[in-house]
C-alpha cells in the first residue's frame, strides 16, 4: 500500500529500509523522501516505524525527529 503518495513510497519500501537499519523518522525521510513534501504521511510513517522497531529489537528513536 502507498503511504507517501507524493514520493510514491509503499509500506514494503519502508519495511525494507527499517530492516536495513533506518530506525528514525529522519533516516526514512532522508532515504525515501517520506514526509518531505506535504507531510500528510508523517503520522502513518511514524506509526509503522514504531510498530516495526518495537518488534525487532532495534529500538525506535522516531518520536522527536520531524
Amino acid at each position: 500500500m502507498y503511504v507517501c503518495v507524493c514520493e510514491a513510497v509503499t509500506t514494503h519500501q519502508i519495511s525494507a529500509t527499517i530492516a536495513q537499519g533506518a530506525n528514525t523518522f529522519k533516516a526514512l525521510r532522508d532515504q525515501l523522501g517520506v514526509g518531505s513534501c506535504c507531510g500528510k504521511c508523517s503520522k502513518d510513517v511514524r506509526n509503522q516505524l514504531r510498530q516495526e522497531c518495537s518488534g525487532n529489537g532495534q529500538g525506535c528513536a522516531c518520536a522527536g525527529n520531524a
